[in-house]
């Protein structure tokens, strides 16, 4: 984690590609992620902004 993104691949003085260490614990790998699904997830949740609830089914499987 300590080298996560410190190696990088320039042609002409720009960036081609920045090699990342890829582990779910490392800071940077994980903003990473978290902003590629944040992007992914907005288009639906601003197309339903007001009409999403989180709903919790059980039933009840033990007899007391």
């Amino acid at each position: 984690m300590r080298e996560c993104s410190g190696r990088i691949e320039y042609l002409n003085g720009e960036p081609i590609r920045i090699f990342r260490c890829k582990n779910k614990l490392c800071p940077i790998c994980s903003g990473i992620k978290q902003g590629k699904l944040i992007n992914r997830y907005s288009k639906f949740f601003d197309l339903y902004k007001g009409d999403i609830y989180m709903v919790t089914l059980t039933f009840k499987n033990v007899k007391a």
